[in-house]
């Protein structure tokens, strides 16, 4: 994705925080699927960000869970995602790719929460249970 911050004159700022000393990180048994869910996401926050903004991520990791958050300074989707409106391809004016996300985090056992503010930008985030915890 170098090329694609490069022209758009985006910058990348990553966080992470531990809550736990020499936690292992092994979140979850299909790294694949992992990687797929993350790279949705993160092309959604290139898509949506202004030009020569910054794109956030944040990962944290405690005993119970894990998370990635990726927060983009775009529009804002007009959207809600709760657990009392799921995610969907009708209705909503998204693409394929958070819903692609959000499929394969409760795959993977996890979900995919979206906030966002209109005019600020959205906050993505995959949350998982650890595995050595079930």
């Amino acid at each position: 994705h170098q090329q694609q911050l490069n022209d758009r004159g985006l910058q990348v700022e990553h966080f992470h925080r531990v809550e736990a000393a020499k936690i292992q990180t092994s979140i979850v048994q299909d790294r694949s699927l992992l990687k797929q869910a993350f790279t949705e996401v993160f092309e959604n926050a290139i898509a949506h960000a202004p030009e020569h903004s910054v794109i956030k991520i944040l990962s944290e990791h405690n005993v119970l869970k894990s998370s990635i958050t990726v927060a983009d300074q775009g529009p804002g989707e007009p959207f809600a995602h709760t657990a009392e409106r799921p995610l969907t391809t009708t209705g909503d004016s998204i693409g394929i790719g958070l819903y692609l996300a959000d499929q394969i985090s409760h795959i993977l056992g996890g979900e995919l929460l979206i906030t966002n503010s209109k005019g600020v930008g959205s906050n993505v985030k995959l949350t998982f249970i650890n595995n050595y915890v079930r």
